[in-house]
C-alpha cells in the first residue's frame, strides 16, 4: 500500500534513491564492457527483449486490466521512442566516447525537455531562467565535446563530433518521451510497464537483424553485461522508479540528474581509466548549473 505523498521521504525512500543513482551511474561503464563483444544494435535488442520478459513474470499478476486496443499503438511509440532509438544510440557512441562523456550528455535530457515543450506545447513560454538553464546547459556540452583531449589518432572533424550528437538525440530521445507522455491518456501502469519494453525490444530485435551480424561468439564476459544491463538498470530499476513515485513525487526521484553524471564520471576513470581533459571538467559543472536551474524552474510550475 502506497503511503500519502505529502509525507516526508523515509530512510526506505532514500535508499531505494540512491540505489538507483549507483546503478544508473555505473550503467555507462558497463554498456562499454558489453560493446566488447556484442555490437551495438544487438546489445540494445538483447536488453530490452530479456528486460521485457523479467518484467513481464514479475509483473503478470498484475497485468489487467489490459490496455485499451487504441493504447498499443502508443506503447510502441513510447517504446521507440523513449528505448530502442536512445539504447541504439548510445551503444554505437560509446564504442568511441568515454562512458562517463556518455553519462554527462544524457543529463542534458530534462533540459532538452524544456526546450521541446517551449517548441511543442504553446502555452510554455520562454523565461530568462528558462534561457538561463539552456544556454548553460548546452554550453557545458560544448565543453564535453570540444574540450577533449586529442588522441593523436586522424579523424574528419564530422566524424569526430557524430557519436556526440547521436548522444543529444538520445537524450533528445529521452526529452520527446517525456513530452508524449503528457499528452496520452491513461494506461494501466503495470501494462504501461511491459508493453514501452515489449515494443522497443520487438523494433530493437528487428533492426538489429537488419543492420548488424547476429554475435554467436560473444565473450562470457559481454554476455554477463548485456544480463546486467537488462536486469538490473532496465527491468529492476524501471519498476523501483514506478514504486518511488508511488510512495514520494516525481521531484524527489528526479535529484538522480543532478548526481549520476558525477558518479558516471567516476565509474568509469575507476573501472575503465578513462581520463577527461581540463575543459570537460569544466563543462560537467557547467552541464549540473544549467540542470539544476532547469529543474527549479520545473518545480515552480
Amino acid at each position: 500500500m502506497s503511503r500519502p505523498k505529502t509525507s516526508a521521504p523515509g530512510a526506505l525512500d532514500w535508499a531505494a534513491l540512491f540505489l538507483l543513482i549507483a546503478v544508473w551511474g555505473t550503467s555507462f561503464a558497463v554498456i562499454k564492457i558489453a560493446l566488447a563483444g556484442i555490437g551495438p544494435n544487438w546489445l540494445a535488442a538483447g536488453r530490452l527483449t530479456i528486460a521485457a520478459m523479467l518484467v513481464a513474470i514479475v509483473i503478470a499478476p498484475r497485468l489487467r486490466p489490459l490496455p485499451r486496443r487504441r493504447d498499443y499503438l502508443a506503447l510502441l511509440l513510447l517504446g521507440i521512442v523513449g528505448n530502442t532509438v536512445p539504447f541504439v544510440f548510445i551503444g554505437w557512441a560509446s564504442l568511441t566516447v568515454p562512458s562517463g562523456v556518455v553519462g554527462l550528455v544524457m543529463a542534458t535530457s530534462p533540459i532538452q525537455v524544456m526546450l521541446l515543450s517551449l517548441v511543442l506545447l504553446p502555452e510554455e513560454k520562454l523565461t530568462p531562467a528558462r534561457l538561463a538553464g539552456l544556454l548553460l546547459g548546452f554550453s557545458g556540452v560544448a565543453l564535453v565535446i570540444f574540450g577533449r583531449e586529442q588522441t593523436g589518432v586522424a579523424m574528419a572533424p564530422a566524424a569526430d563530433v557524430l557519436p556526440y550528437l547521436a548522444l543529444l538525440v538520445a537524450a533528445g530521445c529521452y526529452a520527446l518521451n517525456t513530452i508524449i507522455a503528457r499528452r496520452l491518456g491513461a494506461i494501466p501502469v503495470a501494462a504501461r510497464g511491459f508493453g514501452v519494453l515489449a515494443g522497443a525490444g520487438l523494433a530493437a530485435t528487428l533492426f538489429a537483424a537488419l543492420t548488424e551480424p547476429f554475435p554467436v561468439t560473444a565473450p562470457a564476459e559481454s554476455l554477463l553485461a548485456l544480463l546486467y544491463l537488462a536486469a538490473i538498470p532496465t527491468a529492476a530499476a524501471g519498476m523501483l522508479v514506478y514504486w518511488l513515485l508511488d510512495r514520494t513525487s516525481a521531484r524527489f526521484v528526479v535529484q538522480t540528474n543532478y548526481i549520476v553524471p558525477v558518479i558516471a564520471v567516476a565509474v568509469g576513470a575507476v573501472m575503465l581509466g578513462e581520463t577527461l581533459g581540463p575543459l570537460q571538467y569544466g563543462g560537467v559543472l557547467v552541464i549540473l548549473a544549467g540542470l539544476l536551474l532547469a529543474e527549479q524552474v520545473w518545480r515552480r510550475r
